[in-house]
């Protein structure tokens, strides 16, 4: 049985399918900009969730995949499930670190912890729009991103 907050944490398409996606490197300034997105972006999916919050760091055609389920989503369809999420994340955590940064791709250990189950820990890659909202976010099953 899949978990219930898999079906709606964010995951994306690939890089290439979005030919507006910031794909020449970087400066220093917009790193941090973009790892300022990053940070608000799980704040606002912790407790409380805040969905306006989530939606404004999404771009409009922003596009979700969670391999592990096999699951794609839009954008739009992943701010319509937050009311779910919110039931599922109550009382617990999220924890994130950035572990690598290439160019305007960020990789990022996640571990979502509930407060009625077991951690759930995630790979998750995330591209940017040119303007610094997420294009994609990519999320793969990585247990060991919830190290004790």
């Amino acid at each position: 049985m899949p978990k219930p907050h898999l079906a709606i944490t964010i995951c994306a398409l690939a890089v290439s399918s979005l030919p507006a996606i910031a794909q020449t490197s970087v400066s220093e300034s917009t790193k941090q900009g973009l790892t300022g997105t990053v940070n608000q972006f799980y704040a606002a999916l912790s407790e409380p969730v805040n969905e306006v919050a989530v939606g404004l760091k999404l771009a409009p055609d922003a596009q979700v995949e969670l391999r592990d389920l096999d699951i794609q989503q839009t954008g739009e369809e992943f701010v319509e499930s937050l009311g779910e999420w919110a039931n599922v994340i109550e009382g617990g955590a999220i924890e994130h670190e950035i572990a690598d940064v290439t160019d305007a791709v960020f990789e990022m250990n996640v571990c979502y912890r509930f407060a009625a189950g077991e951690p759930y820990g995630t790979v998750e890659v995330m591209t940017f729009m040119d303007d610094g909202r997420i294009a994609t976010l990519v999320q793969e099953a990585r247990p060991e991103s919830c190290a004790q």
